[in-house]
């Protein structure tokens, strides 16, 4: 009986175990994924505000070379 008691005790500390890594290797995958999509957030973010000042920029030196030939 108490080998069967040691058995049943083992395979559910060792079960746990097995959980606990599961758990963990999931979290570290969520993790990463997360950080991929902010790293690809922030880049395009990053992306998007140069176009907006080049455009910007083109649209001033257009303004201003409309009005210096007008």
């Amino acid at each position: 009986m108490r080998r069967f008691r040691i058995f049943y005790l083992s395979l559910f500390v060792t079960a746990n175990i097995t959980v606990c890594f599961i758990t963990l290797f999931f979290n570290t995958v969520n993790f990463c994924k997360q950080l991929t999509l902010l790293i690809y957030i922030k880049a395009y973010s990053n992306h998007f505000v140069t176009h907006i000042t080049i455009n910007t920029i083109y649209f001033i030196i257009d303004t201003v070379y409309k009005q210096a030939k007008a």
